[in-house]
């Protein structure tokens, strides 16, 4: 069983800690709180205190097919076959063997052929998606531990957290 099947849902905010972590500021548990931080994502994006409202901004529309029109470009080069019959456009063996590389190299600058045999954008390779946090690997699994929609920040829940850890604190009771 991998670590990321044992745990179900990451620490995205420190509301889900409740007090705990104000608890171990209070009373002097400093792994704890150590622990407590280190659970929490990394990304702090991802906490609802920057979560804000966005601002529509509308930019003049520019796409690829425009702008190649604009400026009399070809037509964008594939990044992979799209059909089992263009296999055949890589039959330039026989021309290398002769030594034609000019006319490889003509006939690629007036059609170019696709770099890769297959275009699957949302494969990640396996060693890397292990070298990111257990965060990253959740979301890219689309797993039910992460919620689809952030909470909205809860001010008066956190005035009202930042209060109770500052009245139970021991240095209020030296000061009074």
């Amino acid at each position: 069983m991998t670590i990321t099947e044992r745990i179900t849902k990451p620490l995205l905010e420190e509301a889900q800690l409740g007090q705990r972590l104000n608890e171990s500021v209070r009373v002097p548990m400093h792994s704890d709180f150590s622990l407590m931080l280190a659970m929490l994502v990394d990304d702090v994006r991802m906490h609802s205190q920057f979560h804000l409202p966005h601002d529509e901004i509308t930019e003049p529309e520019i796409s690829d097919d425009s702008l190649r029109r604009h400026f009399s470009l070809p037509d964008k080069a594939p990044l992979a076959l799209t059909q089992l019959a263009q296999i055949s456009q890589y039959g330039q063996a026989e021309l290398a063997e002769k030594g034609l590389f000019s006319s490889i190299h003509l006939t690629n600058m007036l059609k170019e052929k696709p770099i890769a045999f297959k275009n699957d954008k949302c494969h990640i390779p396996s060693n890397v998606l292990e070298n990111t946090s257990l965060y990253c690997q959740l979301k890219h699994q689309k797993s039910d531990a992460i919620p689809k929609q952030r909470k909205e920040f809860d001010a008066k829940a956190w005035l009202q957290s930042l209060q109770n850890t500052v009245v139970n604190s021991p240095f209020q009771t030296l000061t009074a």
